[in-house]
């Protein structure tokens, strides 16, 4: 059956990807999840958002690349609205494991955090 009221549920997000626009479910605490994990890697980061969102929609094996980019877009879209982080670029290899740390700085002293310096 299909719903005549053209309202949609406050736990799906409508994203584009690629030229279609789609309705995503539990986009938001999805996207907290993973920031919450603490990870670096931009395709990991991407990789997590699939594997969660897999979950609760259906994506077609032949779009999943499409959707990996929206949803690392809208990742990274969320968390600078949100924490008010834009995204940093990414860090030279020899300081790779150093990048989140610096993110958090930057995070903290946006936040009024303790490590002002």
């Amino acid at each position: 059956m299909k719903c005549t009221c053209s309202m949609v549920p406050p736990n799906v997000k409508i994203i584009k990807v690629g030229e279609t626009e789609v309705g995503i479910i539990d986009l938001v605490k999805t996207i907290k999840e993973v920031y919450f994990l603490k990870i670096e890697d931009e395709a990991r980061i991407k990789e997590k958002l699939l594997e969660k969102v897999k979950a609760n929609n259906s994506i077609p094996p032949d779009r999943e690349s499409l959707y990996g980019e929206a949803l690392l877009r809208e990742y990274f879209s969320y968390v600078e609205r949100r924490f008010g982080v834009k995204k940093v670029s990414a860090p030279p290899v020899k300081q790779e494991s150093r990048g989140f740390f610096r993110f958090l700085k930057k995070f903290k002293r946006g936040r009024g955090g303790k490590n002002k310096k």
